[in-house]
């Protein structure tokens, strides 16, 4: 399981996403590239797109979806790419009960 514990910016585009990571790939860094691919199996209230009706990010070419404290994801399965050396993870969303939410975001407002 892996809980987003920030607000997280994701992107519905693929080819943006990577584009965006690549840009901050240092040559000779000893890091992993990685590439996490989200699953919805339904609308969520914790997934804010951000691309619904005027828009409310200048960057509308990012097809942005923001991602609130407390989603939750299970762990569907990690591969590497023998071509690209990237790493990918795909994720599927586990539904979170409404009042746990809520809790999680009172205690981040009063940190």
């Amino acid at each position: 399981m892996i809980e987003i514990k920030t607000m997280t910016s994701t992107k519905i585009q693929e080819y943006v996403a990577i584009n965006f990571a690549e840009e901050k790939v240092v040559e000779g860094d000893n890091k992993h590239c990685v590439l996490c691919i989200l699953k919805f199996l339904d609308v969520y209230y914790t997934a804010i797109d951000l691309n619904i009706g005027e828009p409310i990010t200048k960057y509308t070419y990012e097809q942005e979806i923001l991602l609130l404290p407390g989603t939750l994801f299970e762990v569907r399965a990690v591969t590497n790419g023998p071509k690209t050396g990237w790493y990918t993870i795909r994720l599927e969303n586990v539904p979170v009960p409404h009042d746990i939410l809520m809790e999680a975001l009172n205690e981040l407002k009063n940190t």
